[in-house]
């Protein structure tokens, strides 16, 4: 199913009154809630899921939240949730978190989500390469004259050093042998988001499912950032959209997950590739 991501968040609001409703139902009956965490690029896909299971399957609850790839692999070894959602693999901030006692962790790719370069809509600029993205988040080009703007700083937005997106940022983007300019503000997607829709001269990455009609998405190497983009490779940036278990899990969340692994239940939406379609 494709559906535009603006209209996601109506079925958001009425995913969220269905948890609300149905999750009684699911404690009364006895059956356990499915606990998911982790990267917001997976969120609304993952709320979609959540809400077409419960439709499917009465008395079940399915809770989804958000905070980012590191966060999800921490709950996930720590018990407190039962999915991870991540848009990375294993970086050495989770690898620090393994023990010889740990779990094995048990990956589904579920899809690929493009990753954009983000302005204000006032910005002129349309389109950048990728060896201009490097120099700007490398801090070798730090005026927006060097790109054929106006004679202003360059004011460059990153997101966190755990986070899952931005570890697939700076591996294609900055390559081995670069790393963030020491200058870029480090902050999550929403309050990038917030500054970049009032600063001219800001610039940021996200993923397509977090951009907003405040902000301008750029393309990259004159390739819009599509679904279809992504699927053939012309668009360069996007990210593994992952579900990480353990072995063992219990039935509930090895029927949620066997149901979200099916491919024609998933939502489709803008700039997400499905991992099937690129069979």
């Amino acid at each position: 199913m494709h559906i535009p991501i603006e209209a996601f968040w109506r079925r958001f609001l009425q995913a969220a009154l269905l948890l609300t409703c149905i999750g009684p139902l699911a404690a009364m009956a006895g059956q356990k809630a499915v606990h998911l965490r982790g990267t917001e690029a997976l969120v609304p896909m993952a709320q979609y899921m959540a809400e077409t299971y419960m439709r499917d399957h009465p008395g079940s609850t399915i809770v989804v939240g958000g905070g980012g790839t590191f966060r999800g692999y921490k709950s996930l070894l720590d018990g407190t949730v039962d999915i991870a959602m991540v848009s990375s693999g294993v970086q050495e901030n989770v690898s620090n978190l393994l023990t010889k006692d740990s779990p094995k962790l048990v990956t589904t790719i579920v899809g690929y989500a493009a990753i954009v370069p983000v302005v204000h809509p006032a910005n002129p600029l349309q389109n950048i390469s990728l060896e201009q993205l490097r120099d700007v988040f490398s801090g070798r080009l730090t005026n927006w004259k060097q790109l054929g703007g106006k004679d202003a700083p360059i004011v460059i937005l990153i997101g966190p050093p755990t986070d899952g997106l931005t570890a697939s940022w700076r591996e294609r983007v900055l390559g081995e042998f670069h790393s963030f300019s020491p200058k870029g503000v480090v902050t999550d997607a929403e309050d990038r988001l917030r500054h970049v829709a009032r600063d001219s001269h800001a610039m940021i990455f996200v993923s397509f499912g977090e951009l907003s009609p405040q902000v301008k998405a750029l393309s990259v190497a004159a390739q819009k950032p599509t679904a279809d983009k992504v699927r053939d490779g012309s668009y360069p940036l996007s990210a593994p959209l992952m579900l990480v278990s353990t072995p063992g899990t219990a039935p509930e969340t090895q029927a949620f997950l066997n149901y979200f692994s099916t491919p024609n239940k998933r939502l489709r939406l803008q700039g997400i590739v499905t991992a099937e379609t690129l069979d």
